[in-house]
C-alpha cells in the first residue's frame, strides 16, 4: 500500500501519475484501480498537488465521484485552479454533487461562508432518512453554530452512520463534547461485548479522536477490545490485516488521551 508513503510522494509521484495516465486512457478513469489512485492521493494531501491534472482529468471522464472531490478537498488552496472544473461536472446520478463541490471548493480557498449556507440550507431542509449533507457542516466549526439545532434532532432521529455524522457536525458546531460522546459510545460499546460491526465502531473512532474526549464507559470498552486475540475486521480477506492495524491504532491513540 502506497498510503504511508507520503514523505515519499516526490519521489513516487511520477511513475504513480503515469499509471493513472495510461490507465485512464485504456479504462476511461473507471474500476477499482481509479478508486485505489485516489485513496493514495487522498491520502497525500497537499503533497500529491502535482497530480492535480490526472485528478482533474478524472472529473471530466468518470461522472466527478465523491472520490475524485475529497482528493481536491484535501490538496487544499494548492488545488484552486481546479475549482472551475470541479463546478462544471454535472454528474446525472449524484443529486448532492453541488453541495459536495461546494465543501470541497472552501477546502481550496473558496467562498467558506456560501459554501456553508448552500450546505446548511439543505441540511434545514432535506427530510430524513438522509437529511441532507448534515457531514459536511463538520468542517467549518463554530461558523455551523446556527444549525446546531437541527443537527441535533438529525443526531436523535437517525442510526448508523448518519448518527455517528451528527454527533460530529453537533459537536464541531457547538464546541461540546456532550452528548456528542455519549452517542458515539453507542458504536464501542457493543464491540466490547462481541459484536462485529467493525465499520461503524472504527467511525465512531475517527470521530472520537477528532473530539479528543471519551466517557469512562468508552474507554473501559476500548481497554478491553484492544485485549482481543482476533482480527478486528469486518473484512474476511487481505483487508483484514489492514482494519485490524487501523482500529488498533486508534484505539491506542483514544486510550492514550488524558
Amino acid at each position: 500500500m502506497l498510503v504511508p508513503l507520503r514523505a515519499h510522494a516526490d519521489v513516487l509521484l511520477p511513475d504513480l501519475r503515469e499509471v493513472m495516465r495510461h490507465h485512464a486512457a485504456h479504462n476511461g478513469g473507471h474500476g477499482p484501480l481509479t478508486g485505489a489512485f485516489l485513496k493514495v492521493l487522498k491520502a497525500w494531501g497537499p503533497d500529491a498537488l502535482p497530480a492535480l491534472p490526472e485528478v482533474v482529468a478524472l472529473l471530466d471522464d468518470a461522472t466527478g465521484s465523491l472520490s475524485i472531490v475529497e482528493v481536491l478537498a484535501a490538496m487544499g488552496p494548492g488545488a484552486a485552479s481546479a475549482e472551475p472544473a470541479l463546478r462544471a461536472c454535472k454528474p446525472f446520478n449524484w443529486p448532492g454533487y453541488h453541495w459536495n463541490a461546494a465543501w470541497a471548493a472552501s477546502q481550496m480557498g473558496g467562498d467558506r461562508t456560501a459554501a456553508l449556507r448552500l450546505i446548511g440550507d439543505a441540511v434545514l431542509t432535506e427530510e430524513g432518512p438522509y437529511y441532507g449533507p448534515v457531514h459536511l457542516l463538520t468542517e467549518f466549526g463554530p461558523a455551523a453554530a446556527p444549525y446546531a439545532d437541527r443537527v441535533r434532532h438529525i443526531m436523535e432521529n437517525t442510526g448508523g452512520l448518519h448518527r455517528i455524522e451528527a454527533a460530529l457536525a453537533l459537536w464541531s458546531g457547538t464546541g461540546e463534547p456532550e452528548p456528542s460522546i455519549s452517542v458515539l459510545a453507542e458504536f464501542v460499546l457493543p464491540i466490547a461485548d462481541g459484536g462485529d460491526d467493525h465499520g461503524l465502531f472504527g467511525e465512531a473512532l475517527r470521530a472520537l479522536a477528532r473530539i479528543g474526549t471519551l466517557t469512562p464507559a468508552t474507554r473501559a470498552a476500548l481497554r478491553t477490545v484492544r485485549g482481543f486475540d482476533g482480527r478486528l475486521a469486518q473484512e474476511r480477506n487481505y483487508e483484514a490485516f489492514l482494519q485490524d492495524e487501523e482500529l488498533r491504532a486508534a484505539i491506542d491513540y483514544l486510550l492514550a488521551l488524558p
